[in-house]
């Protein structure tokens, strides 16, 4: 079965959409108001749809002002982005080489047997798991 990106994204958002309904806090609030203030059905619909409405427009302006957002700052400022995760990475890999260095060092040290300063072998000559 072959679809393309935009179905696939349309279905998604759709069944993502439809999940997040069934999330109880979304929909319980409004059916205790309507419950405590004895609502008809199309007045409980009514609000519901309301809440609903406001719900996914409040949504969709605050992820266009993020995106709006996100897209200035990577005009502004993509390419320091750029150099600072290119020496994260950099310090990340040295960080982790020299880590992974001292280990085994430890772990050398640690399995060897050597005379102290009193001349007896230490009691410890193999490492401990």
């Amino acid at each position: 079965m072959t679809s393309s990106p935009l179905a696939l994204l349309v279905f998604t958002a759709g069944a993502v959409g439809v999940l997040h309904t069934v999330v109880p806090d979304h929909w319980a609030p409004i059916a205790v108001i309507a419950r405590q203030r004895r609502w008809s059905r199309r007045e409980t619909a009514r609000a519901a749809a309301g809440a609903g409405l406001g719900h996914t427009l409040s949504t969709l302006l605050i992820g266009a002002v993020a995106w709006a957002a996100g897209s200035v700052a990577a005009v502004r400022y993509g390419r320091d982005i750029n150099i600072a995760a290119g020496f994260a990475l950099v310090a990340f890999g040295l960080w982790s080489a020299l880590s992974g260095l001292r280990e085994i060092h430890r772990h050398e040290h640690a399995t060897h047997s050597h005379e102290h300063e009193s001349g007896r072998t230490p009691l410890l000559t193999r490492p401990c798991f």
